[in-house]
């Protein structure tokens, strides 16, 4: 990857029923989830800002707890990426920014 790191973090992708723990990267182009290699579902997903149609705020929950600790990215192609992630708030402002910037 070349281009400039914008943000990066601790980050939880919903696969089905795992939470695919890892890292998230935005960069000047894409979205980047790098799983964990102890995770059953270790595909590297990478999302181009350009194929981003969305960018939602969500909840999550733990037994009967909802924690809004979520990111919801939704494509042009109908697509929905689920992530978990510390600063929700800072998270969507800046894919959106990166989007409204790079794309």
């Amino acid at each position: 990857m070349s281009e400039r790191i914008i943000k990066k973090g601790k980050a939880n992708l919903w696969k089905q029923y795992e939470a695919s723990g890892g890292t998230l990267l935005l960069t000047e182009k894409e979205l980047t989830h790098r799983p964990h290699g102890v995770n059953i579902q270790s595909n590297v997903v990478s999302i181009g800002l350009k194929e981003i149609e969305q960018v939602e705020l969500s909840v999550n929950k733990l037994l009967f707890i909802r924690i809004p600790n979520g990111v919801t990215v939704t494509l042009r192609n109908g697509e929905i990426f689920k992530f978990v992630v510390f600063g929700r708030r800072k998270w969507k402002e800046e894919i959106e920014h990166a989007i409204k910037q790079f794309v």
